[in-house]
């Protein structure tokens, strides 16, 4: 579980989205590539941080989504919304992570 605590910690920018009219909707894939690929890599097998490969089926959805915007151990938060939060934690959980 230790190495699931370090999701959504390299937050290589600024998560927030445009939300202007001509902006296309985040999806929780771009979200995830844009704040969590840095340190977990895109593929979440790790770089800087560790692979999220081995915890693929010990936290659910929201537990996720908690982890990314309060963070958790040595992992702070990132500057994620809970809607934006949402979308990536439900990508790492049922997609990225997914048998």
């Amino acid at each position: 579980m230790l190495t699931l605590l370090f999701l959504l910690a390299c937050d290589g920018g600024d998560a927030s989205v445009d939300s202007g009219t001509d902006a296309a909707e985040p999806t929780g894939e771009s979200l995830y590539g844009a704040i969590c690929g840095n340190c977990h890599g895109i593929d979440g097998t790790g770089t800087t941080a560790p692979s999220l490969h081995d915890q693929a089926s010990t936290l659910t959805v929201e537990e996720v989504a908690i982890i990314a915007t309060e963070g958790k151990g040595d992992m702070y938060p990132t500057r994620a919304t809970d809607e934006e939060a949402a979308l990536i934690a439900d990508y790492v959980v049922n997609e990225l992570l997914a048998p």
